[in-house]
């Protein structure tokens, strides 16, 4: 019977523990927080993680300490235990979740270290950033002017549909009736989702400085216009109870949501293409100046080649054939001489010995 190595064996329970963990973290945001923005966002952030940890997964060092492993397995034990006995008030822990679930398996596949898990880090962090504390926070320092840009679109695109109707700072009027433009409604909530959306693929994409920037401004654009058109749609139903309620909550918002999303989707793949396209031109500009600088250095070697031997014919040229007789003459008499001289030398050491 084949057993696998322990290695191997160590690698895949901690694959199948964290396809565990990630499947605990969905179902809690679905049972407990209940927002199928928060869940698509969190799916999409767990597939970025794992996609990075295959792609290095040859490289990374899984090598702890009994120590690690027991601190590691520890505040597993704990979480696990937490989630056994989690009420629906505690939305706050389902958020931090995923840092302690990282840290767990992290102390127990490499010990301490936590360097080569930095891109793996980040997403996580920027994973459990609490929405309130974001939207709060723009709500002080922008949140007017974000009110007043949504009510002034959604009363031009009134205006353009053949509505007559009136805008008055953050109020407008349609038919004797009035709505008023409050945060909620202004999209920043479906914005921030997007722009997490955004990190996630700059951190696992090699986009371009531009593109990064194209990407972060179509997302800020398609977020206001997707805003407008949804006050402008409240302002319409206003008399009606039920379909105002219906587009003013969370179901109306998820539908523009949806939208949203599918929108991004197409821009992040429009983007794609549009890097591949320019690394390829870049590789066939390359081979182009290479193929340029191997051809001229061909000519160059060609042209010193072709000096060479006009340089050798002109030498040849210039000797006269008077010269060449010579000095032909010149070799065969002192041949002669040399033979001569030999010959005596011999006839002299002949005469010796007798």
């Amino acid at each position: 019977m084949r057993f696998m190595r322990p290695a191997w064996t160590r690698r895949y329970l901690l694959i199948w523990l964290g396809v565990g963990l990630i499947f605990l973290h969905l179902v809690l945001i679905w049972k407990i927080i209940g927002e199928t923005d928060q869940l698509v966002v969190s799916s999409v952030f767990w597939a970025a993680i794992v996609t990075s940890l295959w792609q290095r997964h040859d490289r990374l060092k899984f090598k702890s300490g009994i120590g690690t492993i027991l601190l590691g397995g520890s505040l597993l034990g704990l979480l696990l235990f937490k989630c056994l006995s989690l009420f629906h008030c505690e939305s706050d822990f389902v958020r931090i979740f995923p840092v302690w679930a990282m840290l767990s398996l992290a102390l127990i596949a490499s010990g301490w270290k936590f360097h080569q898990y930095v891109r793996e880090g980040l997403l996580v962090l920027t994973l459990i950033i609490p929405p309130g504390v974001i939207f709060r926070l723009v709500d002080f320092a922008i949140g007017d002017f974000i009110r007043l840009v949504i009510a002034k679109l959604a009363s031009l695109f009134l205006y353009y549909a053949g509505y007559n109707a009136v805008q008055v700072g953050v109020k407008i009027s349609l038919n004797n009736n009035i709505i008023e433009v409050g945060y909620p409604c202004t999209g920043i909530p479906m914005l921030v989702l997007l722009i997490q959306l955004a990190i996630v693929f700059n951190l696992m994409t090699q986009f371009s400085r531009i593109h990064k920037i194209l990407l972060l401004g179509f997302t800020i654009a398609m977020s206001v216009m997707l805003s407008s058109v949804r006050v402008m749609i409240m302002a319409l139903v206003v008399k009606d109870q039920t379909a105002f309620d219906y587009w003013h909550g969370a179901q109306g918002a998820q539908i523009f949501s949806t939208i949203a999303f599918v929108l991004f989707a197409f821009s992040c793949r429009w983007l794609l293409s549009q890097s591949s396209v320019e690394a390829d031109e870049l590789e066939n500009d390359d081979e182009v100046d290479y193929e340029d600088d191997y051809e001229e250095e061909d000519e160059k070697g060609y042209l010193v080649q072709l000096d060479n031997e006009s340089f050798d014919r002109q030498s040849i040229s210039a000797i006269e054939p008077q010269d060449v007789i010579t000095a032909r003459e010149n070799w065969r008499q002192a041949d002669v001489e040399e033979v001569a001289t030999n010959a005596q030398v011999w006839t002299q050491i002949k005469a010796n010995r007798s």
